[in-house]
């Protein structure tokens, strides 16, 4: 209520999570918020577990937030939370189901996107926010493994690795969130108009793609959509950003007969330092766009 106070008398929309070992709090203010949580196993299979209860009718709204505590209790499967504000129009079993399949394999930014999606095929408008979060052992361990529970084994490290360097390939779609001068696509020229929101619906689209062809159109999705130079190289090499350094980030290329200038903020970089060789990665945002990423050496 004193927050209320504030705010001219308004509540705010406010879903939070607080993770603490294997324990996991989560809290949802009244109104238009939830916080819903289940167990998730590697298969993506759902288990609902106790949460915050179905949105009230507005005369029944209290002004404390609900809140509940979960612990991972389970080793061989994951907790997860789905965190929402605004009138998404989804209940919460709509809303595990959407979120299900990307927490499974350990993408929470990729299930968080995914419920939007629903959310805005089911007419939801207005300001919306989504959060999941995942916890548990990490995705492919073997359910009932010595490794489940405790830190998977150190594989051995490259002799690149070993200097501080990796390689990856790029898909990027930039955004522009409508202020000042549209930033353009220097690969086919043009101004780009899409939002933020818009960027991350259509990266889900293609990290499903790629997800179900195991990869296979990695080159050909590159080629299609991305806004990064490296798109412009050719075969197999389509997003290729060469060696990346830890602290020196990527080095001028050439693709082409053309300088290329691949684009890798730093808080993309250090996500690249996290995947694994062979691995897909996450959806990345970051302030030129959304970026997803491949590990190949």
């Amino acid at each position: 209520a004193d927050i209320a106070a504030s705010h001219s008398g308004v509540h705010p929309q406010v879903a939070v999570a607080l993770v603490v070992g294997s324990n996991a709090v989560g809290a949802a203010a009244p109104g238009m918020c939830s916080c819903v949580a289940a167990q998730v196993s590697a298969a993506g299979a759902v288990e609902a577990l106790v949460t915050s209860l179905e949105r009230p009718p507005a005369s029944e709204t209290s002004l404390l937030a609900s809140a509940r505590c979960y612990r991972l209790t389970d080793v061989s499967e994951a907790t997860c939370l789905a965190l929402t504000t605004g009138e998404t129009q989804l209940s919460n079993a709509e809303i595990l189901t959407a979120a299900a399949p990307q927490l499974a394999v350990g993408r929470p930014r990729a299930a968080s996107v995914a419920v939007l999606r629903v959310a805005r095929q089911q007419g939801a408008v207005g300001q919306l926010a989504v959060a999941c979060l995942r916890l548990g052992p990490a995705p492919g361990a073997a359910i009932g493994s010595t490794t489940v529970g405790r830190p998977l084994a150190k594989r051995p490290r490259t002799a690149e690795e070993t200097h501080g360097k990796i390689r990856m390939r790029q898909i990027l779609l930039r955004h522009w969130r409508g202020n000042g001068a549209a930033p353009i696509d220097p690969v086919r020229r043009r101004p780009v108009q899409r939002t933020p929101e818009e960027a991350e619906l259509q990266m889900l689209q293609v990290l499903e793609g790629l997800a179900k062809d195991g990869l296979c159109g990695f080159s050909n999705a590159c080629k299609a959509v991305s806004e990064c130079q490296s798109a412009l190289k050719g075969g197999e090499l389509a997003g290729d950003m060469g060696w990346l350094d830890r602290d020196k980030g990527v080095d001028v290329q050439q693709a082409n007969g053309r300088t290329v200038r691949p684009v890798i903020p730093v808080p993309v970089l250090k996500a690249a330092f996290e995947l694994e060789v062979g691995q897909l990665g996450d959806l990345l945002h970051s302030d030129i766009g959304v970026h997803l990423l491949l590990r190949t050496a």
